[in-house]
């Protein structure tokens, strides 16, 4: 006998709550004053979870061009520029020894940490199931 497997609600449409909105509003507004060709894509964990109607505070943004520490200095720039504080920013480095391909930066907007990398594509070799990582451009 087959057991069925619970159903699950998918959302068609993302309710953004009024600090996400500050959020990602801050982060277009950033990208249009320094004219940047980079786009935003949010990812991860938070994508999944307000689709299936949670809450989620656990923003992932991958650029397409930049490095995440560099995009986290245009926005204190802008933040700087608008005369709004200056967050701090840490930076996490890659280390290909604990599968951990890629640098991200992260930094606070309106008292939420925020994740920012760069998008990458892998490839693996034929002696391993461990892929090399590299930006994508």
């Amino acid at each position: 006998m087959a057991s069925s497997l619970p159903s699950v609600q998918v959302r068609d449409i993302i309710d953004l709550t009024p600090k996400e909105t500050q959020i990602f509003q801050k982060l277009l507004e950033v990208v249009r004053h320094f004219s940047l060709p980079t786009q935003l894509r949010v990812a991860g964990g938070w994508v999944r979870d307000k689709l299936l109607g949670k809450e989620c505070y656990d923003i992932d943004i991958a650029l397409d061009d930049m490095l995440g520490r560099e995009f986290c200095e245009k926005v204190n720039d802008y933040l700087s520029y608008t005369g709004e504080e200056k967050q701090g920013i840490g930076v996490i480095q890659c280390n290909p020894d604990q599968s951990k391909h890629l640098e991200t930066a992260r930094m606070r907007l309106f008292d939420e940490w925020i994740d920012f990398v760069n998008l990458s594509s892998e490839d693996y070799s034929e002696n391993s199931r461990i892929p090399s990582s590299f930006l994508s451009s």
